[in-house]
């Protein structure tokens, strides 16, 4: 069996980080060519970029330190690893993909996978993948 697509929304941060490759290899197995894994995990570099001192987005202000954000991205919600785009596109063309890339919210090839919801925009970053 294969698939024409595949969608991940705040998933892979709750696998270790070999699990999460894992994964990535067994979707890259059951896509048919050409089709597209969307992928959105809490991005890292928005974290990091808050505890730095850059303005965001105003969901961060419900942390009360860059340094709870960073604890809450890391030490909560089960979450096992964490990913910014370079890793993901690195991982992913790792895995096989012919080639990964950053999107934005809602905005891809596939548009049935275009589900990204409203919620976890000021947090996330979206990358897709093509087997």
């Amino acid at each position: 069996m294969s698939f024409a697509g595949a969608y991940s929304e705040h998933c892979l941060e709750h696998l270790a980080p070999d699990h999460a490759i894992q994964l990535m290899h067994e979707l890259r197995r059951v896509l048919k060519p050409g089709a597209v894994f969307r992928c959105s995990v809490p991005d890292l570099e928005r974290y990091v970029g808050y505890y730095s001192g850059q303005e965001i987005n105003s969901e961060f202000k419900k942390f009360r330190s860059g340094c709870e954000a960073i604890w809450s991205l890391t030490q909560n919600w089960g979450h096992l690893s964490v990913w910014d785009a370079p890793m993901l596109i690195r991982q992913l063309e790792g895995a096989g993909f012919a080639s990964a890339a950053r999107k934005s919210f809602r905005q891809g090839r596939n548009s049935e996978l275009l589900i990204d919801r409203d919620d976890r925009q000021w947090e996330s970053v979206y990358v897709e993948a093509i087997r």
